[in-house]
């Protein structure tokens, strides 16, 4: 090989690499912000599910009362953080198949050749 093909070789090489992490932290930034919207949807969860816990102690006009729509709420946050949890699952799922997809794309372009070899005189 002489230093043209070399250079050409490496040059091909560092480009494929290039678009494969390229792909890579495409994949990566999605799922961070898909990630990040969840978290923020449960943040205001807490917070609206506080302010109506503080609310409901301020009306209630007994123990019972109180009991009850302190019961309510609890349910009512459970089912949300339900969805929350499962949208999360979706989105890992999902970004977990795009990387299975991305390292099976990675296995089939990896060269025959090695670039880096330096051919014996």
């Amino acid at each position: 090989m002489n230093t043209n093909d070399y250079i050409k070789s490496i040059t091909e090489y560092n480009k494929v690499a290039y678009q494969s992490m390229t792909e890579l932290a495409g994949i990566n930034k999605k799922t961070i912000e898909a990630i990040a919207e969840q978290q923020m949807a449960l943040t205001g969860l807490m917070i609206e599910s506080s302010t109506k816990g503080f609310e409901t102690i301020g009306k209630a006009k007994g123990y019972k009362e109180l009991l009850s729509a302190q019961t309510e709420l609890g349910n009512e946050l459970s089912g949300k953080v339900m969805g929350i949890a499962r949208n999360t699952a979706d989105i890992l799922t999902e970004s977990k198949d795009e990387i299975t997809g991305w390292v099976e794309k990675q296995a089939k372009s990896v060269p025959t050749v090695n670039p880096f070899a330096v051919k014996a005189a």
